[in-house]
């Protein structure tokens, strides 16, 4: 299902280069913080995935729609994934291991699928909210018809936005972490924890806390992942200000 994302990030990248104007810059910028950030290193992964911090229905909701338009899955779809990641981390099981090689761990496991869902398990809670399963029994549906309404309110917001920033930039840094994050020849590691897992300052800087991966593979549970002075989490701080 990632092809029509695909051609239409090749026709965004295609008017970058022959009709460019800074707000597509601006665009893909915005599509990649709000939705990669707040929608899956926040929304998924630190709220929706290992449920490290409680919010309100407002925020909730929004970090599912937020998470939800980055093309990647539903959310019941995403915290399996991730959670089938931490049970298996750095094995033949874990599908997106730096051991597996640089293609399979970075597009090679997402453009052809070729893995085995049966170990999938989403928090219980999730099955419970009524609107989470039913984005994740018809999420394609759901995001093309989202899609839509961005190309009839702007045609160009909707390429840069939705589809460059939010779902090409954001899986393409999601999917270079997967490698580097667990590659024993990037960044360092804290603690003695039973993978590979790395905290990679570039990728923190850049994903605004997401690089502290060997901190957070130390405490799963744990919202923060910078523990140091210089281990910075602007996406801590951010939920430092709007948790319950």
């Amino acid at each position: 299902m990632m092809l029509p994302q695909l051609i239409l990030t090749l026709i965004g990248l295609g008017i970058l280069i022959f009709d460019f104007h800074w707000i597509y810059i601006l665009y893909s910028i915005l599509g990649f913080y709000i939705l990669g950030v707040f929608g899956n290193t926040i929304g998924f992964h630190r709220y929706l995935t290992h449920q490290s911090f409680e919010v309100s229905k407002l925020w909730h909701y929004t970090f599912l729609c937020l998470g939800s338009l980055t093309g990647q899955g539903s959310a019941i779809f995403w915290t399996a994934l991730h959670l089938h990641h931490h049970r298996n981390s750095d094995t033949e099981k874990d599908i997106h291991t730096p051991l597996k090689g640089f293609w399979a761990s970075t597009w090679g496991w997402q453009i052809f699928g070729n893995f085995d869902t049966k170990g999938f398990i989403a928090p219980r809670k999730l099955y419970r909210d009524p609107i989470i399963k039913l984005l994740h029994d018809h999420y394609y549906k759901c995001y093309w018809i989202i899609a839509l309404l961005f190309v009839i309110i702007d045609p160009y917001f909707f390429l840069f936005f939705l589809c460059f920033g939010g779902y090409f930039l954001v899986s393409l840094g999601d999917n270079l972490s997967n490698y580097c994050f667990h590659n024993i020849n990037f960044g360092y590691k804290t603690y003695d924890t039973k993978d590979h897992s790395r905290n990679v300052p570039l990728i923190s800087w850049i994903a605004l806390g997401a690089g502290w991966h060997n901190n957070h593979h130390n405490s799963p549970a744990h919202y923060k992942f910078g523990e140091k002075s210089n281990e910075i989490d602007i996406s801590a701080w951010i939920i430092e200000k709007i948790k319950k």
